[in-house]
């Protein structure tokens, strides 16, 4: 999984695209959960003493079934882009990354899925 903004370095109150990519680096085709913000993947920024900045919206969910699956074939990625609207990032540096999980044991998927957490890349976001 990779995080790719748009931009690195912004104004307060500037809103900027992030994008993510998850690739299937494995020889084999596999089921994943489809992208989608709060459920398969977290968006985190991180202040410069580390601690995590809030998220200000929260998304209620039902528990995932078969058709939030995707197959993902060998070399194939799912991409999603999320605006930064759901942060308040005050003048400072972040630590921007993202993390792709299906762990939840609460889910009502009866076909074989990939199961795990992966962490992106670390980038530096400055606001100015």
């Amino acid at each position: 999984m990779t995080v790719a903004p748009e931009k690195t370095r912004i104004q307060e109150g500037e809103v900027f695209q992030i994008n993510l990519t998850l690739t299937n680096t494995g020889e084999n085709p596999i089921n994943v959960w489809k992208m989608s913000e709060q459920t398969s993947y977290n968006i985190l920024f991180f202040n410069s003493d580390g601690s995590m900045m809030p998220y200000l919206w929260v998304n209620s969910r039902i528990p995932l079934t078969d058709e939030d699956l995707t197959e993902l074939n060998p070399g194939e990625s799912l991409y999603s882009t999320v605006d930064s609207t759901c942060w308040n990032l005050t003048k400072g540096e972040y630590t921007l990354n993202a993390v792709y999980d299906t762990t939840s044991p609460d889910e009502d998927i009866q076909k074989p899925y990939w199961i795990g957490r992966i962490k992106s890349n670390n980038v530096t976001i400055t606001v100015e």
